[in-house]
């Protein structure tokens, strides 16, 4: 638990416009804390901001801040699905600065990562994709919704934990192996180039250390223009996996396609591919897509924690903000018409 003693000084002159839309963005900075209103908050806070800064943003949708150049923290109010909490809505983001936190926040399109280390995104939901324009290291997704994700093929030392991802568009290699632990993996990239007769597609599957995730792999017959594509997964060495549990996502229309991929080649492990503990279930006509995914019925991996993100970590819907515990207001405004404030915040990391 962190405490903070924090001096503000307020002056009491804000149109009615303004404080009407309820939009808040708090700049806190070493012991000074600094509120900044209306749909621009975020904005302004930022501009203000140092490095070290932590902004905090009420429910709401604010305007963006185009680049973060600065290594500060962001913390909305929610950013994931439930009715009953409001959420801090940005549109997108472009992460250019090492040692970038954002919690809890819900982005209605994408974020985009450039060559950047230290990044940090958590109980936060990507409704378009998770991209980068350059290597980026120790990034870290945590108790997060991405929608599409393409951040592995360049990341270095990347760690996705007690996530739920739509799909992987892209792949990495043994020379940047991921960390997958404890998600629900609904997809992965395919490219359905083949032309001509019936075609079997292997799919590769992003390098990592997978454990303890519930991963949804296909199987599918798409036909167009007289040609058949049968997809199946594969998964490369050096992969490693350790109690996930395969779930199939069937679509094909009929079963020739074992003809052309064999009745039991649903997953394609390469040579070298270490395999301890997994479970295989059975073919589903249909899956429903749920951010997050709720399915908590897949038993418990080799650490006795949940397979699928209520496991390892811990899944939390609420990111940790800053919570008031004690205040002084000044009963009169001093001679430059300022309330003095002090105000005890504490946050739990």
């Amino acid at each position: 638990m962190k405490r903070f003693l924090i001096s503000l000084s307020v002056i009491c002159l804000f149109s009615i416009s303004v404080l009407a839309d309820g939009l808040t963005a708090t700049l806190q900075q070493g012991e000074k804390m600094i509120p900044f209103y209306g749909v621009n908050a975020f904005v302004q806070a930022y501009d203000s901001a140092s490095n070290g800064a932590i902004i905090t943003l009420s429910a709401g949708k604010f305007s963006d801040v185009p680049n973060i150049r600065k290594e500060i923290t962001v913390i909305g109010n929610f950013g994931l699905s439930d009715n009953s909490v409001e959420r801090t809505i940005l549109s997108s983001l472009n992460i250019v600065s090492n040692k970038v936190t954002i919690d809890g926040i819900y982005f209605q399109g994408s974020i985009s990562l450039g060559a950047i280390e230290d990044f940090i995104l958590r109980h936060s939901w990507v409704e378009e994709e998770l991209k980068c324009t350059g290597i980026h290291k120790n990034t870290i997704i945590d108790q997060c919704v991405i929608k599409r994700e393409s951040c592995i093929k360049q990341g270095r030392n990347y760690t996705i934990k007690n996530s739920t991802i739509g799909s992987f568009l892209t792949q990495n290699t043994s020379d940047n192996i991921a960390y997958i632990f404890n998600n629900v993996i609904y997809s992965f990239y395919r490219n359905l180039s083949a032309t001509g007769g019936r075609t079997v597609v292997d799919v590769p599957v992003p390098v990592a250390i997978y454990k303890n995730n519930i991963i949804y792999t296909e199987v599918a017959n798409y036909s167009s223009n007289n040609s058949s594509y049968y997809i199946v997964m594969r998964f490369n060495s050096p992969s490693e996996f350790y109690s996930n549990c395969f779930h199939n996502r069937d679509y094909r229309s009929s079963t020739s396609y074992k003809s052309a991929v064999g009745a039991s080649s649903l997953y394609i492990f390469s040579d070298g591919c270490i395999k301890d503990y997994n479970t295989f279930e059975s073919s589903l006509s249909s899956v429903t897509l749920q951010y997050p995914s709720t399915d908590q019925s897949k038993g418990k991996g080799q650490d006795n924690t949940l397979k699928g993100p209520y496991g390892g970590s811990g899944f939390s819907l609420y990111p940790s903000i800053p919570r008031i515990t004690g205040k002084t207001i000044d009963s009169m405004t001093d001679g430059d018409g300022k309330i003095n404030v002090k105000i005890s915040v504490s946050v739990q990391q």
